[in-house]
């Protein structure tokens, strides 16, 4: 139980990230039966973020 609780005070953190850290977004994960629908989430969140950089002129490496 003590991990669980380790582990939602450091999802909480990183919800956070995207408001602190220009070009960066958060993903959630459930579990290991949810890795596809992250991977699609995961890929939607980082066409937006190369789009945002793109239209910001920053070059993608």
């Amino acid at each position: 139980m003590i991990r669980k609780q380790q582990y939602q005070n450091i999802n909480e953190v990183l919800q956070q990230l995207p408001a602190k850290v220009l070009h960066t977004a958060v993903v959630s994960h459930y579990n290991s039966e949810s890795a596809e629908k992250k991977g699609k989430r995961f890929a939607k969140k980082m066409k937006r973020l190369q789009k945002q950089l793109k239209n910001a002129n920053y070059h993608i490496i």
